[in-house]
């Protein structure tokens, strides 16, 4: 069975990895608990496969910038067979040379059809107390989909 999967989109360097780690450490404080982890490369972001006490799954990848970076993350988790997924992509597919849209929406397509876009809420002004308070907004928004 494919996973629903649930995609934070937005522009390179706006808060999704920021965001979908902070979501991690939400599950966990609600009890989730952690079943396997995989680092990236870059040493920031990651891949998590949490399971509730009912046994239901739920992955979590932070990595969304590129094509590659979005099919390794989402082949990582699909091996668990979780049936909800939260990661990062960017906003929009940009064709390559050939023409062909191989970008993050790409790679999402690989593993569902089931795909729900959340964009990033973006902050414009400098300050952390709303870049904490948009990155709270959006962990409300995913949660939605967790029960």
């Amino acid at each position: 069975m494919k996973p629903r999967i649930i995609a934070l989109c937005g522009r390179g360097n706006c808060g999704k990895s920021t965001t979908l780690l902070e979501l991690i450490q939400r599950l966990l404080e609600l009890g989730w608990i952690l079943i396997d982890e995989q680092k990236h490369g870059n040493g920031i972001d990651k891949m998590v496969v949490l399971r509730n006490k009912n046994g239901k799954l739920i992955g979590v990848a932070t990595p969304g910038d590129h094509y590659n970076e979005v099919l390794n993350a989402l082949s990582f988790l699909s091996k668990h067979s979780c049936l909800l997924v939260f990661c990062a992509c960017r906003t929009k597919d940009m064709p390559g040379k050939d023409g062909l849209y191989l970008g993050t929406h790409a790679a999402l397509r690989t593993f569902s059809e089931e795909i729900t876009f959340i964009g990033k809420t973006i902050v414009q002004v400098e300050k952390k107390e709303l870049y904490l308070e948009a990155n709270r907004t959006d962990i409300r928004r995913m949660m939605e989909f967790v029960e």
